[in-house]
């Protein structure tokens, strides 16, 4: 009954405070991430991190994420790619050596300097989406490539978690992690492929042209693919995604802006539970450890100089200055995949207690400041650019 309450309590104040961030063109991911601060052990304790509010965040960020593939589409990741590969490869490498480097100085011993590294390497892709889609930017070629660069980083984040934990806890080899790496590729490949000639062909024998049924199909799918990804320990995230981008494809062009608008509501309503779970983990002990404060300070800024730095540079002469900037700041919030990374570290021994708080802190702050910077400039932007997603000229450099 306990948990119930917690269900009810974030629903309602979860959804005023989501449609007030609306009507102010506030970011409803930060309103919603700083309300959970608030009602979690941090100040009032009204709300638990339990099992159901967690099942329950994850359900939302899994529907984000895939109605978000859905309405992507292959080929606007696919146009978006060479910049987000750039962005993301060029973000990790930046993040994770200063984190490491961070930690070094701070005397981690090296794994707990890795798991650092990691977790200011990964990128939050549902806070990210949640903004753009907030300013009417999903469609835009920045908005594709935003969310390109943070799919890629996820998944190389993810592969480079699944490396660290078998060479410092499992004791495999380098061709053992390579090896792994490159099913993971496969199986999300396997699992696009599975869902867009699925649907085809339940398409032709007629069998979802009701707008009801698609939605129920789509549904159906994306839940099945994010819980085949965690079992096989990738990011059920990710495999969502993977599965609307192909669920996308073998849908017509109205078919799929109609499904998209019939899961929105949906997604709204769910989306709350994510955001606030994230800030209901934000804790107090473990504050009085030396050098925290100094600690969180330092990874907060390069947290957020290093992802900004990325986009500015790995987004090419293609995108304006601004658009630059909404690339590198929307990939700045940490979020759920974070959250993992340090999880999974304390879990395993490599993080420390004060260290997994001083990590978390970070995170939640870089969530809160990401979005943040985001709003301003995708306000300019949505202002701006077309409404629509025909007369987008991927060859045009005009902004």
């Amino acid at each position: 009954m306990d948990q119930l309450d917690d269900v009810a309590v974030v629903l309602a104040l979860g959804g005023v405070l989501g449609w007030l961030s609306q009507r102010l063109n506030f970011p409803n991911a930060v309103a919603q991430v700083v309300l959970g601060v608030i009602l979690g052990a941090a100040f009032l304790g009204w709300v638990v991190h339990g099992d159901l509010l967690h099942v329950l965040g994850e359900i939302g960020v899994v529907l984000l994420l895939g109605v978000a593939g859905l309405e992507l589409g292959i080929e606007r990741l696919k146009a978006a790619g060479l910049a987000g590969v750039a962005v993301a490869v060029l973000g990790i490498v930046l993040s994770t050596t200063a984190g490491y480097l961070i930690g070094y100085l701070n005397g981690s011993p090296s794994d707990e300097a890795v798991y650092i590294g990691l977790a200011l390497g990964a990128t939050s892709i549902g806070m990210t989406v949640q903004v753009l889609q907030q300013f009417g930017l999903i469609g835009q070629r920045v908005a594709d490539t935003v969310i390109a660069a943070a799919v890629i980083d996820d998944v190389i984040v993810l592969y480079l978690l699944g490396a660290a934990h078998g060479l410092l806890g499992d004791g495999l080899s380098m061709y053992e992690v390579l090896t792994n790496a490159l099913l993971a590729f496969f199986v999300l490949a396997g699992l696009f492929a599975l869902c867009m000639f699925s649907t085809k062909l339940l398409q032709r024998r007629g069998m979802i042209r009701n707008r009801w049924l698609r939605g129920i199909w789509i549904l159906v799918v994306v839940s099945l693919s994010a819980v085949a990804t965690h079992l096989l320990e990738l990011s059920s995230v990710v495999g969502a995604f993977f599965a609307g981008v192909g669920l996308g494809e073998a849908l017509e062009d109205e078919q799929q802006e109609q499904s998209v608008s019939f899961l929105s509501p949906l997604v709204l309503i769910m989306m709350p539970f994510f955001f606030v779970m994230i800030g209901v983990q934000a804790e107090w002990d473990s504050t009085g450890s030396p050098g925290l404060v100094w600690f969180v300070t330092a990874s907060v800024i390069v947290a957020v100089a290093t992802k900004a730095l990325a986009g500015l540079i790995g987004a090419g002469q293609r995108f304006d200055w601004s658009e630059r900037w909404l690339i590198g700041l929307g990939m700045v919030p940490r979020g759920e995949v974070g959250l993992v990374i340090v999880t999974l570290g304390m879990a395993h021994g490599h993080l420390s207690r004060a260290m997994f708080v001083s990590l978390v802190a970070t995170i939640i702050l870089v969530s809160a400041i990401g979005p943040l910077a985001m709003a301003p400039v995708a306000k300019q932007l949505a202002l701006r650019a077309p409404q629509t997603k025909e007369g987008i000229s991927w060859d045009d450099d005009q902004p």
